[in-house]
């Protein structure tokens, strides 16, 4: 099989863009968005498509998803290779510097180099272009964010958080006063 990368389109998307653009609710991009744009010979085959990056979060390779962003507004996850590269369409994995395959139990460092490397059946489910021998393929990387109670990010810029929990306080602490003088 031979593969052409005809063309790769790098974006850069927050969050809420993605969530807007492609229905991708709790996801929190770690990489941009990598559009590969490639001829596959003879048409039909799959291909495997990688991209690097240094910017995943401490944490697990399980915290990890890799999500396709279809021209629709839709978006798929990849599913991960949990044993090894998986050579079918829709299947993703990551590897460390020396390309050793990294299964979801394994502890993963802001700033280390990895590799995530995916799969595209031409014609597949992933695969933009139904041209045959063409495949098209915008994907991110990300986390799924939770989406339940409450949570502080200390690291965040924007103080309303630390000002919304003062002001609740400061209220608080006013109507039991008026409530003790009455």
């Amino acid at each position: 099989m031979t593969l052409i990368i005809r063309t790769t389109v790098i974006k850069e998307k927050s969050a809420s863009a993605l969530k807007a653009d492609y229905k991708a609710d709790d996801f929190d991009p770690i990489t941009s968005i990598c559009s590969f744009n490639g001829t596959v010979i003879p048409s039909g085959l799959c291909a495997t498509f990688m991209m690097d990056t240094h910017k995943v979060p401490n944490g697990r390779v399980s915290d990890i998803k890799l999500m396709k962003l279809y021209s629709s507004g839709t978006s798929a996850l990849y599913t991960y290779a949990v044993s090894g590269p998986a050579y079918e369409d829709g299947f993703w994995w990551l590897t460390d510097a020396e390309y050793n395959h990294l299964i979801p139990s394994d502890t993963v460092t802001r700033g280390t180099q990895y590799y995530i490397h995916f799969v595209v059946k031409d014609n597949g489910a992933f695969d933009e272009d139904l041209t045959a021998g063409y495949i098209t393929d915008p994907v991110s990387a990300g986390t799924k964010l939770s989406s339940s109670g409450c949570v502080l990010v200390p690291e965040s810029s924007m103080s309303y958080e630390l000002a919304g929990l003062f002001l609740i306080a400061l209220i608080s602490g006013v109507l039991r006063r008026r409530k003790l003088n009455s």
